[in-house]
């Protein structure tokens, strides 16, 4: 036996390390000979001498040794093998984790790729093909020996008879039937296109009432397979026919807007069953695409009629949605908003184009009504436990939109300026009151609105110069509305700071900087168009041309020097924040005074008479140093 000098272990006899420790041990062999158990058993025979005996004991209690110190190597070794194993993951593991073909991809790709596989194109475009061949045949093939109403028998027959054989291998072909389900469906249309367009067999009347009857048996069948082929093709056949016999319609164009609106109600139906949103967004797109092509094509006395079939394809999409996402309470995804927004933008605009010529008035109060109707899904759906408030705000949002829009719908000049700024000052406090950036950031954006309305239509107004009186004028009406809703805003946001978002920590700075531009903006309009006015102009001009336009300047200068100035000094004065903290009311009033004295140094020194320049000169330089005494006061707290 060999024993381990540092850990004192029996080890191996052949062993020249230590299993235990790693040290280095003299291999000492316990026999000269090799083991051999089959010789071992052979000369254990109770004959022999005792001598004999105990050789044969101490041989066996070697090997005993030497098994038991191999068994410690083995578990040892497989201990350490077990280790790494806990490290490192195995190589299933790492296989698996491995990017196969697919999983690169993200997974919408995926499972699209997935999906668009798991269709039989083969049968579908097969089917597609068939019935475009059996449109041809039905056309021209028949032409000479089979009238016209065998041929659309033939198309019937030949759409039914697929049909029929896609029933049949349902079970065992379900992929390849649809296709050919599909197939008949649309030779079923391209029939009973013909009959009314190509021969006149039957009257748009039947016309319609067949293919609604086609319809519902290509919704049925999708809901039967739920198969959304089927379901596609029939919603395409339905919408391609109307614009196709629309020249033979003439004067029964609303029997398109009345198959247009029966074909909707089965449309949501089928959605609403299979919960298929991309099928309702495909209905209300192919609705409005049709209903207004149908829409257009009515003369304008009778423009009331197509807006009652537009409003019609609203309503009931709206409603579809509402009962969707409110009354069954299911989460909105993408597709719901597409078909929140894209309804109520579409129909505004199909609106805006049908009553502009003959019913230009009503366009507001069309407006305006949409904003109360999208204002009331919105309230209800904010006090309905388990809805989401996003979709909540989203017809809120949609409410304030329409309400922003209805302002130049309705109204005409400033008063488009005032509504807006008016409106985003509520809106602004709404949305504080509620606690929802979202609400504000549409105050924000209709307050940008004004203000930028304000500085680039209503200042340059054509109406201003026709009979200016200062200050007595519509401009400045609709720019003090503006001023005050921006200061308003600004305080609002200045005492509301524990809940707004992090986005908006500079806004109400921002909006008193807006305000204070505003202000300085309009009184120089104002001072300019005084003195653009014909009777000053008049008056000055015969005096002297160049004391006119020193006189405008010289005005300027001063107003700027002294609105600056007032801020400094409300800074000094006030000691607690109202809108902007006292030092950063005296830092805009800083920053504003350094405009008209570098006015005073660049231009007016040069342009202004000897008699102006030096009132210029005299009355801002008392000025600067009186505010440089009060500054003394607050110095320290600018260091």
């Amino acid at each position: 036996m060999n024993t381990c000098k540092s850990c004192q272990k029996e080890n191996s006899p052949d062993s020249q390390f230590c299993i235990f420790c790693g040290t280095h041990i003299d291999s000492i062999s316990t026999s000269q000979t090799k083991p051999d158990d089959t010789e071992d058993l052979q000369t254990l025979d109770p004959g022999n001498d005792t001598s004999s005996l105990k050789e044969q004991l101490a041989s066996l209690n070697s090997k005993f040794v030497h098994l038991e110190s191999r068994i410690l190597l083995l578990e040892r070794s497989l201990t350490n093998k077990l280790g790494l194993v806990s490290e490192k993951p195995s190589p299933k593991l790492q296989k698996s984790n491995l990017p196969s073909k697919t999983s690169s991809l993200p997974k919408y790709q995926t499972t699209f790729l997935r999906k668009l596989v798991s269709v039989n194109w083969f049968a579908v475009i097969g089917s597609i093909i068939l019935a475009i061949g059996i449109g041809f045949f039905i056309k021209a093939a028949f032409d000479l020996w089979i009238g016209p109403t065998g041929r659309i028998i033939v198309g019937i027959v030949a759409g039914i008879a697929l049909i029929g054989v896609s029933e049949y291998a349902s079970k065992r072909f379900s992929s390849w039937a649809q296709g050919l389900c599909g197939g008949g469906l649309a030779i079923l249309y391209i029939a009973i296109y013909a009959s009314f367009a190509f021969y006149e067999l039957i009257s748009p009347t039947t016309v319609f009432i067949i293919l609604f009857f086609v319809v519902l048996l290509g919704c049925s069948l999708a809901l039967r397979y739920n198969s959304k082929v089927i379901a596609f093709i029939s919603l395409i056949g339905a919408f391609i026919t109307p614009p196709l016999i629309e020249t033979e319609l003439k004067d029964q164009l609303y029997l398109a807007i009345g198959y247009i609106l029966l074909i909707d109600i089965g449309i949501v139906a089928v959605a609403s069953r299979k919960k298929w949103q991309w099928y309702t967004l495909l209905g209300l797109i192919g609705s409005y695409v049709v209903g207004g092509l149908m829409a257009s094509e009515l003369p304008d006395s009778e423009a009331i009629f197509s807006q009652l079939g537009l409003s019609g394809i609203f309503i009931i999409f709206i409603v579809a949605t509402a009962i969707h996402n409110i009354y069954k309470r299911s989460k909105p995804d993408n597709f719901d908003f597409i078909l929140i927004i894209g309804n109520a933008g579409i129909f505004f605009g199909l609106t805006m184009s049908n009553l502009a010529e003959s019913y230009e008035g009503w366009l507001g109060l069309s407006t305006i009504l949409l904003s109360l109707l999208y204002a009331a899904i919105g309230l209800f759906a904010l006090r309905t436990a388990n809805v989401s408030k996003l979709l909540s705000f989203c017809f809120l949002g949609i409410s304030l939109i329409f309400l922003t829009a209805f302002i130049p719908v309705q109204l005409t000049g400033e008063w488009i300026t005032v509504t807006w700024a008016a409106q985003s000052a509520v809106v602004i406090g709404i949305g504080l009151k509620f606690k929802d950036w979202k609400i504000r950031l549409g105050g924000l954006i209709v307050l940008s609105l004004a203000i930028i309305r304000a500085l680039s239509v209503d200042t340059f107004s054509q109406d201003i110069y026709e009979d200016f009186t200062p200050v007595l004028n519509h401009r400045f009406l609709a720019f003090l509305i503006c001023i005050i809703a921006t200061y308003i805003a600004a305080y609002l946001y200045s005492i509301n700071k524990i809940i707004i978002e992090e986005w908006e920590t500079h806004v109400g700075l921002l909006l008193f900087a807006a305000a204070t531009f505003m202000t300085i903006w309009l009184i120089t309009a104002e001072i300019i168009d005084y003195f653009n006015s014909a009777e000053i102009h008049d008056y000055i001009k015969n005096i002297a041309k160049r004391s006119y336009e020193e006189s405008k300047q010289l005005t300027i200068t001063l107003f700027w020097a002294i609105y600056a100035l007032l801020l400094i000094f409300s800074g000094i004065k006030v000691r607690t924040q109202v809108v902007v903290s006292p030092k950063m009311m005296t830092a805009f009033g800083a920053l504003l005074l350094a405009v008209p004295i570098a006015k005073l140094f660049i231009h007016d020194v040069f342009l202004l008479d000897t008699s102006y320049r030096v009132a210029a000169f005299v009355v801002l330089g008392p000025l600067l140093i009186v505010t440089g005494l009060a500054y003394r006061k607050i110095r320290e707290s600018f260091t």
